[in-house]
């Protein structure tokens, strides 16, 4: 006789309770859905077309029915009202408000003392007993927090829920709650703490049938397989699990579900990474990232963020490049386009709605049309005053988004469809806040609060029902699929090391047997979890990695010694749509190509960037092509303050026209000891036009940042006079070097005429970080721009970086050993190349200048021929840092 299968033993044990009105409690809400489903197939096998729901719901959902019962009759419960996750953390911040200093994380304190006291009254635990059991300061800290709690809980008959089964076991006892017919237990893996046991005891004193729900039997096949490392492991598991009544388990569900969930995806949906999202893909996933973090929920608590004068820029970003919201995808580039321009110019990080609006009108008519109404609205909708209720701002809030078009335009598929109603149970709930917080709140604590709601608010989409199962391990307690893989199960991660609540004593979680407090209770829950695991399916595998992720060979978990160890080979694979780059690779003829050198220079092709294209082709050529002839460049992003670019834009401007005024060394002597006034006269004009987004705050540090240029040029001009007589002969000229097939432009920053018969120092201004002499050694050239303003210069016969930044005020250069320059034994880091080691063996000033020249040259001419090499041990970080993708430079260290 052949052993029933788990559908068929609740066809005969479970089901017909239910349909005579019976109540199946759950662990957890993903089994209550899965028992569901199941009657739902029973009762459409029997050709019923309609049925009663049946009463399948999980533990928290049971304790609210039941809340709702007593408050409906006047019972003990329903003397209370329940607190919600984010009231409950409110109180706690409340009650922590006076431990509030500098450097106190008000909220996460709060939501660790939340947890710890949930955890508390799960198990019984009171005040009293807290407080007789406390050893340490931090222990005595948080029974004073839970005082000051309890106090503000019980002024206000609030109630947490994992306080409700003493006082529902009061009503049932009492008659206010009537409690009727069965009860099964499903899913209930571990013990049940002492107040959940005590509340069925008294249902059962009551003349309830309380029982375990029918036990699932015994895998018939189980095995266990070792794999080289975890990715290897979860695409085996991907390609095993990926369609049908399967279900994937993971030990260490935080860290790998979301390469596990992309192994999937790849799988069922192979080109889901070109959409963006997986089009409702027969996947149902346990990972609940915040509601912050979800697209549509994300875009709303943005673009709220645009209701203040002020705007982060970062957020004004997200808004014109997401979507989500009216005209989205119509004006998808034109936004783009108007963010890119906001991004180069900006300054501080901030812009204000004057200046959004106006780059709205000239760029993104629909947006600014939606913004201007939006506002409008928003301004009637929040009446007279700063501060309001969170009512008020919770109607506000929908306001503005209305008129703004969210959730936007197109068809949103089933999850983004979820997330939107998530947000709108999300907006309600946070007008209810006032039950809690009665004082009106300005805006910014408003959008705070909002915020805080957002990232506590956990968001985990409904799927289809017939679908592959994503899980942690505690999530998996009474599921029963067809086929089940469990990944993780080496003896590094099972069982789990032990993890007691932080803020309770360690003693009393051990005596009062709460689970992770002590290694024997994670080992008994890890040995009872194992064992429902083995009934979790009529086909179970387990899998681990002989490498762990820390790079630490491991084995097997002792939990599963015994399963027989088999062959990955063993393991077969179901059928499913290959990786998107499998049908890539597959779809096409394949041509090999030499993919490091680009089409030649064309006959009337010109190539700008002056000596900073020399620079990435002598470093590295790929980035010369990229950045020079593809014309790829690294987005802008703006600078909360000022930019090392237009601090160095300050000083040289600033020298510019103090050498345009003093060109020699008489008349800047004459001039310096009264000098500067008209320095700070001149910076006061640098720049010309504030930027957009200026904020108080960076208007201050760009006149510190004046202040200090006026210091620098002080500086350098006295520096300058101790050399002796120089005259400057040319100052920001524009020159043009002919390297063959490429001409380079460039500006050269200064060029003095000694008053000697010497020839010519060229300086260039440098106010970041130094750059070393050896990079313009010929034979290695990796420093284009003063061989360059060499060659352009006649009679040069000196070449050097005038480093002006920190407490640096130095030239450092090399010259021809037979020049005479004036003030020479001034700059001892103007070092003759006859005495330089990376220069020394060159016979003369005029070799350097013809190996400068070659060097160039030749670089040049690899431009001109298509070298785009991709150095991996270069000192240039494009290919790895902006252009890796174009580079695949990870490819070539892996080759």
């Amino acid at each position: 006789m052949s052993t029933p299968s788990y559908q068929q033993i609740l066809e005969q044990d479970l089901f017909p309770a239910l349909r005579e009105g019976a109540l199946a409690v759950t662990a957890t809400a993903r089994l209550a859905r899965r028992i569901r489903y199941r009657y739902g197939q029973w009762r459409r096998a029997a050709n019923a077309t309609v049925w009663r729901r049946p009463a399948v719901m999980s533990w928290q959902e049971w304790m609210r029915q039941l809340w709702e019962d007593s408050l409906l009759r006047g019972g003990k419960a329903g003397e209370f009202t329940l607190l919600s996750s984010h009231g409950s953390l409110m109180l706690w911040e409340q009650a922590l408000g006076k431990n509030a200093v500098a450097g106190f994380d008000l909220e996460q304190n709060a939501e660790l003392a939340r947890r710890s006291w949930n955890l508390a009254l799960e198990y019984g635990l009171n005040l009293e007993r807290l407080r007789s059991e406390v050893d340490g300061e931090d222990e005595r800290r948080f029974a004073r927090w839970v005082a000051r709690f309890e106090e503000l809980r019980r002024s206000g008959s609030w109630l947490e829920p994992a306080g409700l089964p003493p006082l529902l076991a009061q009503d049932i006892q009492s008659g206010a709650i009537a409690a009727r017919g069965r009860l099964y237990l499903l899913g209930f893996n571990d013990p049940l703490p002492a107040p959940q046991a005590q509340l069925l005891e008294t249902i059962r004193a009551a003349g309830i049938s309380v029982e375990t729900g029918p036990a699932a039997p015994r895998a018939a096949s189980v095995c266990q397989i070792q794999y080289e490392n975890g990715d290897e492991e979860l695409q085996a598991a991907a390609s095993w699990a990926v369609e049908g009544n399967a279900g994937l388990v993971l030990v260490d569900f935080t860290e790998r579900a979301p390469r596990a969930r992309r192994a999937l995806l790849d799988r069922m949906q192979p080109a889901w990474q070109t959409r963006g999202f997986p089009q409702d893909a027969p996947l149902n996933s346990a990972e609940a990232p915040s509601l912050v973090h979800v697209g549509p929920a994300e875009v709303a608590l943005d673009v709220l963020c645009l209701l203040p004068t002020v705007v982060d820029f970062e957020v004004v970003s997200r808004v014109l490049r997401g979507a989500y919201l009216t005209g989205s995808d119509a004006e998808a580039g034109r936004r783009a386009r108007v963010e890119r321009r906001i991004r180069e110019r900006l300054v501080g990080g901030e812009i204000t709605r004057t200046q959004l609006m106006a780059r709205a009108l000239s760029g993104a008519p629909l947006l600014a049309q939606a913004l201007q109404k939006a506002w409008k609205a928003s301004r009637s909708a929040r009446g007279k005053g700063r501060a309001h209720s969170y009512r008020n701002w919770a109607g506000v809030f929908t306001t503005f988004l209305r008129e703004l078009g969210w959730p936007g335009d197109r068809p949103l598929v089933s999850s983004e469809q979820q997330a939107v109603e998530a947000f709108g149970r999300l907006l309600s709930e946070y007008g209810g806040c006032d039950a809690i917080s009665a004082r009106p709140v300005p805006l910014s604590a408003a959008l705070s609060r909002l915020g805080a709601m957002a990232r506590e608010r956990k968001f985990q989409p409904q799927g289809p029902d017939q679908a592959v199962e994503l899980l942690p391990v505690e999530e998996s307690a009474g599921m029963r699929f067809d086929r089940l893989w469990v990944a993780g199960a080496g003896a590094n991660l099972w069982p789990r090391g032990i993890r007691p609540a932080p803020l309770l004593p360690l003693g009393l979680q051990r005596r009062m047997r709460m689970p992770q407090a002590s290694a024997q209770s994670a080992l008994d829950q890890a040995r009872r979890q194992t064992e429902a695991l083995l009934h979790g399916a009529d086909e179970v595998v387990f899998s681990w990695s002989k490498v762990a992720e820390e790079g630490v060979e491991t084995s097997c978990s002792p939990l599963i010694a015994r399963v027989p160890l088999r062959d990955p080979s063993s393991v077969v694979e179901v059928e499913a749509g290959a990786a998107y780059a499998e049908v890539l690779r597959t779809g096409a003829l394949l041509e090999k190509l030499k993919d490091d050198a680009a089409p030649p220079l064309e006959a009337d092709e010109e190539v700008g960037g002056g000596t900073r294209l020399m620079d990435h082709q002598l470093r590295n050529p790929f980035r010369a092509f990229a950045e020079h002839r593809l014309h790829a460049a690294e987005y802008p992003r703006p600078w909360d303050g000022i930019s090392p670019l237009d601090r160095g834009d300050i000083v040289h401007k600033l020298l510019y026209r103090l050498y345009t005024e003093f060109g020699n060394a008489a008349s800047l002597a004459e001039a310096l000891p009264d000098l500067e006034p008209s320095l700070e006269e001149w910076a006061a004009q640098i720049p010309r036009k504030e930027p957009p987004g200026v904020r108080p705050l960076v208007l201050g540090l760009l006149g510190l940042e004046r202040e200090r240029a006026v210091q620098l040029a002080l500086d350098w001009g006295r520096l300058d006079l101790e050399r002796g007589e120089f005259s400057v002969r040319e100052l920001e000229e524009l020159a043009e070097l002919d390297l063959g097939p490429v001409t380079l432009r460039m500006r050269l920053d200064r060029v003095d005429q000694p008053a000697s018969d010497a020839g010519a120092l060229v300086l260039d201004y440098k106010t970041g970080r130094e750059i070393p002499l050896s990079g313009l050694n010929p034979e290695r050239l990796r420093s284009s721009q003063l061989p360059a303003y060499a060659l352009v210069t006649p009679d040069v016969s000196g070449v050097g970086y005038v480093f002006l930044s920190g407490k640096q005020r130095t030239v450092k250069g090399i010259c021809d050993p037979h020049a005479d320059i004036p003030g020479k034994g001034k700059l001892p880091k103007l070092t003759p190349i006859s005495k330089h080691r990376d220069f020394r063996h060159y016979a003369s000033w005029e070799s350097v200048l013809a190996g400068w020249r070659e060097a160039l040259e030749k670089a040049a001419l690899d431009l001109s021929r298509g070298d785009a090499r991709v150095e991996i041990f270069s000192w240039d970080d494009g290919p790895r840092g902006q252009y890796q993708v174009l580079s695949r430079i990870q490819e070539l260290e892996q080759a």
